[in-house]
């Protein structure tokens, strides 16, 4: 079996790619003389018979579903061990030709596959760097000559500059990176993919828009077409050896860089404070009414931005202007009276320094004080926003985060039919015990009002180990806010600069509790029975059930002695007797007894929200039997 691999080339003609492997010796002849083979005066002729080897399909599934076999018809394209048919004859040349006879029919004897690998085609880039972005918040390009649409001439294509010649033509020139032509001499169906609009990204893909170098992601940079599967897709430029560097991914990457924004003076609404002008500047609440301003002046904030100037909308309220120099003080509405309360405080006064805060968005990026710049009183010089100068705007204090801790991961409690945390005799545990708030301002505190809520207010069983096991537990922290100027001091919401006031909020983590079964006592009525020679008891009735809270559980859930069925105690064996210390002792005889019940633990079926012990014990009397003297 001859296996001759070569590169796709539109044909399914593998003759050349046979004769090769032929003359390297990978099928043996037998029968020449040792004599002609050392003086090569006979070889194999390939010509004279037309001697051709063509390539045929592998299995697949057409159109309609039909699976067509192996060896159908000839298939021009790219596979691995492809089978291979033979037409003509092999005759022989050289001077000694005329003394050897090739039996033709031979050629039914030899079998081939060949392997048709893909060949390389290249891309056209017309700009491999985008002019300079000034920031605007987003990794869109705005160079319109590095776009795929919206533009005359998109700026990846597919190199088509060459096709393969046609087959009528003599001493043929191929170049790398052609477009094949079929037998037919007809150009292979292949163009290149809907390229998406590039985008900023690092070298990995990673999405950026912030200040500096970065790459242009282009996505979805492949080959379309009916051809398309029998070409790579390579980076220009065509190299002179070798194919260069392949398209990996889909995806090209190019150059460009990002250009910080100018933040102008005039942007930030300024005013004097006595004229109690709006502005905005914040602080979280420290319990004080002092700031760290500038000398009597506000600043705003949040400058919309207007063309290639001002904060951009995704850094609005996340780059904002701390306060630095001389200390000021948060005032009312009004501007007249200082206050220290997230509810009252509104203006303030002072000498601004840029900051970024933490957030980020739902790609991972945040906010970089890198991407402004404010001009000096110069109006030339660049001064970086991470130093102060001077503007005024609003003021504001925002509440202080408090921290909440799960104090146990894993807590438990005796069954009683409530489903939040409790000591196991229905009183609440709430507070301090379950959750812990810190972040309090020195000397100051809030009434802990936290809660811990079972999943399930019953008894979590575990079949298989017979036991009680654990369920979610789930904390939500709770405080007092208090009332009056004070109330929104202090929040639970742990965003970054949020303005809102919440004194509830679920504890974010994973926890766990156990509900233990609550031991339940039965009562049963007392019985009596004729003397009949056993000690076995037959009648079995629950008549109360002790819970020890007085019945506030039983109640509760719905327990009752009456729901305890004949058919749950119909396993239960009862038998009179007498007690010798704490022995119970089974006794046939007349008199007054103690009665045990013995298979109590599943008297309540399926419900594991109560332990009953397994024995537990009654009274009960044997009358004497009667001797009728008529019986004699």
């Amino acid at each position: 079996t001859i296996k001759p691999n070569r590169m796709y080339n539109g044909k399914s003609d593998v003759t050349d790619a046979f004769i090769s492997e032929l003359k390297k010796g990978s099928i043996n002849s037998s029968g020449f003389t040792a004599e002609d083979v050392e003086a090569h005066s006979v070889n194999l002729d390939f010509t004279t018979g037309h001697f051709k080897a063509q390539a045929y399909n592998l299995e697949y599934e057409d159109t309609t579903g039909t699976t067509i076999a192996a060896g159908t018809h000839a298939d021009k394209n790219v596979g691995k061990d492809k089978p291979v048919k033979f037409t003509g004859s092999i005759d022989f040349s050289g001077d000694d030709a005329a003394n050897y006879y090739f039996n033709n029919a031979s050629l039914s004897n030899i079998t081939g596959t060949a392997t048709i690998t893909k060949a390389p085609l290249y891309l056209k880039i017309n700009k491999t760097r985008a002019d300079a972005k000034i920031y605007d918040g987003t990794d869109a390009v705005l160079d319109l000559a590095m776009k795929q649409t919206g533009t005359t001439r998109p700026n990846i294509t597919l190199n088509k500059d060459n096709y393969a010649p046609a087959s009528t033509v003599p001493s043929p020139t191929h170049h790398k990176g052609e477009i094949m032509l079929d037998d037919g001499d007809n150009p292979d169906d292949v163009d290149l993919t809907q390229v998406t609009d590039p985008t900023y990204t690092d070298t990995t893909g990673a999405k950026q828009i912030h200040v500096g170098d970065h790459k242009l992601q282009y996505k979805n940079v492949g080959l379309r077409g009916a051809d398309a599967g029998n070409y790579d897709l390579y980076l220009p430029p065509i190299p002179a050896v070798g194919n260069g560097n392949k398209v990996v991914g889909n995806t090209v990457y190019l150059d460009g860089k990002i250009i910080a924004r100018e933040i102008t003076r005039d942007s930030f609404k300024v005013y004097d404070r006595g004229t109690n002008a709006e502005v905005t500047a914040e602080k979280v609440y420290d319990g004080n009414a002092t700031y760290t301003p500038g000398g009597g002046v506000y600043l705003s904030t949040n400058a919309p931005a207007s063309g290639n100037v001002g904060i951009v909308t995704r850094d609005q309220g996340h780059i904002t202007f701390a306060l630095t120099g001389d200390k000021g003080t948060f005032k009312d509405a009004a501007g007249a009276n200082s206050t220290k309360n997230v509810a009252e405080a509104r203006k303030i006064a002072y000498n601004v320094t840029g900051v970024a805060d933490t957030h980020t968005d739902s790609d991972g990026i945040g906010h970089k004080l890198d991407d402004y710049y404010v001009l000096d009183a110069d109006g030339v010089t660049k001064h970086s926003l991470s130093s102060a100068f001077d503007a005024t705007g609003q003021g504001r204090i925002t509440p202080k985060a408090l921290t909440a801790t799960v104090v146990n991961n894993h807590i438990t409690k005796v069954y009683d039919a409530k489903q939040n945390q409790t000591d196991g005799n229905r009183n609440d545990i709430i507070g301090d015990a379950l959750v812990t708030l810190s972040g309090f301002v020195s000397g100051e505190t809030r009434t802990n009002t936290s809660t811990a809520m079972y999943a399930s207010p019953n008894v979590a069983w575990d079949n298989t180990a017979n036991a009680p096991t654990s369920q979610t537990v789930t904390y939500t922290a709770k405080f007092d806010r208090g009332t009056g100027a004070e109330a929104d001091n202090y929040t639970l919401d742990t965003t970054a600069h949020t303005t809102t006031v919440t004194n509830s909020a679920s504890v974010s983590g994973s926890y766990t509790g156990t509900i233990t079964p609550r031991d339940l006592k039965l009562t049963f009525g007392d019985v009596t029975k004729v003397y009949d020679g056993t000690a076995d008891n037959a009648t079995k009735n629950v008549t109360a059930l002790d819970d020890g809270l007085s019945g506030a559980v039983t109640t509760a859930d719905g327990t009752t002695a009456a729901g305890i069925s004949a058919a749950a105690l119909s396993s239960v064996t009862s038998s009179y007797g007498d007690f010798s210390g704490t022995t119970f002792n089974a006794n046939r005889n007349a008199g007054s007894r103690a009665v045990e019940y013995v298979g109590l633990a599943g008297a309540l079926g399926t419900n594991h929200n109560y332990a009953i012990a397994d024995k537990q014990y009654g009274k009960g009397t044997i009358t004497r039997r009667r001797i009728d003297p008529s019986g004699f």
